[in-house]
């Protein structure tokens, strides 16, 4: 750890226990026995938070880019459920006048 991310394993164990052991990004106690990832800026090589597998994945995807988590959250949302239902009723379907 202390060559990949500048911190020992006992800085690694205060802060998963000052998170009490939940990701940094989605509050939630990782699912496998694996430790969390060492999320770092990767401009900066600035420590920011552990997090679990998939929120590190996420932003690893992402390259870090918070313009491209803004498209990814609008795809989201054009394409929710809900949304996708309406799309897909027949018209005059679904209101009391027929």
């Amino acid at each position: 750890m202390r060559r990949l991310y500048g911190i020992t394993l006992e800085q690694y164990k205060a802060k998963a226990a000052e998170q009490e052991g939940k990701c940094g990004l989605c509050g939630e106690v990782p699912d496998t026995g694996r430790r969390m990832h060492v999320d770092h800026d990767h401009n900066t090589g600035q420590l920011r938070d552990l997090l679990c597998h998939h929120c590190n994945l996420l932003l690893g995807n992402a390259k870090d880019s918070v313009e491209r988590l803004r498209q990814g959250i609008a795809y989201l949302e054009r394409h929710s459920a809900a949304k996708l239902a309406a799309r897909l009723q027949p018209e005059g379907e679904g209101n009391a006048d027929g």
